[in-house]
């Protein structure tokens, strides 16, 4: 999945806020290690393009293509697969009372250089109105961690809905970690931005 969008287009006025490419100036390929090729296509989001293929922990794939006839390449290493012993058990039981939660979690990726927990509707969808921060090794609650293992905190959404949600879980690549926690540029050449990997994993939450 990526999302292209103009920043400064120069055939109008200043506007602060970037607004999607067209799909037709987008032409990008996903190439994996064996040299297969996938192109990305547009989603029903503007600005926003998926490529469907398989791909293996820890290997490498590049993006390759043009944008407005630009030329786009990168390359990432997807991290390991993702393992969470700590929060057990396939489903979350969350007491509606209680408000926030605590939990303890213990997960690990090979080679992910950092961790991001979501609180996302059944849909996919991320309400505004909850989160989940986990807590570093110095005891500071963040949205992205290096650690391993420590706790998170998860606050549920507002009115807290009566059907389930799902706590999806990130293992960022060393690229999207330096990306998501600095000023850098990215790795695209002919672009700003990522294109990087994330190892996946998530739970059911249910509120009782």
């Amino acid at each position: 999945m990526l999302r292209a969008a103009w920043s400064s287009p120069t055939h109008v006025p200043y506007a602060p806020d970037a607004y999607p490419i067209d799909a037709p100036v987008v032409d990008l390929w996903l190439i994996s290690p064996g040299g297969d090729s996938v192109q990305y296509a547009p989603t029903e989001v503007a600005g926003e393009f998926a490529a469907i293929a398989s791909v293996s922990p820890q290997e490498t794939y590049l993006l390759s293509g043009s944008i407005a006839a630009r030329p786009v390449a990168a390359s990432a290493s997807l991290p390991g697969n993702l393992t969470v012993a700590l929060p057990a058990g396939d489903t979350l039981r969350l007491q509606r009372t209680a408000g926030s939660s605590q939990l303890a979690y213990a997960w690990q990726s090979d080679s992910a250089a950092s961790y991001q927990a979501l609180l996302l509707d059944r849909n996919g969808r991320r309400d505004p109105t909850a989160y989940v921060l986990t807590r570093d090794s110095l005891g500071i609650f963040r949205d992205i961690a290096p650690d391993t293992a420590g706790a998170i905190m998860i606050v549920p959404p507002f009115p807290i809905p009566s059907d389930t949600a799902r706590l999806v879980i990130f293992g960022y690549d060393r690229r999207a970690t330096a990306f998501f926690s600095s000023s850098t540029r990215g790795n695209v050449h002919g672009a700003f931005g990522l294109f990087g990997g994330a190892a996946k994993a998530e739970k059911v939450v249910v509120w009782e």
